[in-house]
C-alpha cells in the first residue's frame, strides 16, 4: 500500500520565495485553507477507504490567538462529515487508486515561518476495508491502516497572497 498527501500550493519545495529565502523541502507541510489531495494505491479488492485526521484538522471552527472565530462552513460554504470517504479513481489489474481532496481548516500552526517548532505534528490515518467487510467510522476488525504522522501547518494561504503593482499601458 502507498499512501500520500500532496498540497496544491506545495510551498515548501526548496524554491526561493519572494523575499529571497530558500525554502526547506517538506512535502507534508501545508497552509491552513490549502487543498490537499490524499491518495492511496492499494492491492486487492476493497469495499472502500476512509480517512481520519487529527482533531484540529477535522475541526469545523477555530478561534485564533486574537479571538477571531473561523467556521469552515462560513469560509468554504459547505459542511464536511467524517470520516472522509475516498473515491476509487483508477483500477489497473489488482491495484486501485483511491483519492479525496480536502481543504484544511484554520488550525494552530505546528511550525512558524522561521521553522521553529510550535507544537506536535498532525496525523492522517487511512482505513481500508477489504471486500466483504463493513465500511464504517474507521475502527473494527479486518481493517488495514496506514498513517502519515508528520503533517505540519504554517499559517494560512492568505499569508502568501500579495498585491501586485498595476502596470501602465504604453
Amino acid at each position: 500500500m502507498n499512501f500520500e498527501a500532496k498540497g496544491y500550493w506545495n510551498y515548501w519545495r526548496g524554491q526561493e520565495n519572494l523575499f529571497g529565502k530558500t525554502m526547506s523541502i517538506e512535502p507534508h507541510r501545508f497552509l491552513s485553507m490549502e487543498c490537499v489531495i490524499f491518495e492511496a494505491e492499494i492491492m486487492g479488492e476493497l469495499e472502500g477507504a476512509c480517512l481520519r485526521l487529527s482533531p484540529e484538522l477535522e475541526s469545523m471552527s477555530y478561534i485564533d490567538p486574537y479571538g477571531n472565530i473561523y467556521r469552515y462552513e462560513d469560509d468554504l460554504g459547505y459542511k464536511v462529515h467524517f470520516p472522509l470517504r475516498l473515491k476509487r479513481i483508477k483500477v489497473e489489474g489488482e491495484k486501485s487508486t483511491w483519492q479525496i481532496e480536502y481543504y484544511l481548516p484554520y488550525a494552530p500552526s505546528t511550525k512558524d515561518e522561521a521553522d521553529k517548532r510550535l507544537r506536535g505534528s498532525y496525523k492522517a490515518t487511512l482505513y481500508v476495508y477489504p471486500k466483504g467487510s463493513q465500511v464504517g467510522a474507521g475502527t473494527g476488525e479486518g481493517i488495514l491502516t496506514e498513517s502519515i504522522d508528520d503533517i505540519e501547518i504554517t499559517g494560512n494561504i492568505y499569508d502568501h497572497v500579495y498585491s501586485q503593482p498595476v502596470r501602465q499601458r504604453r
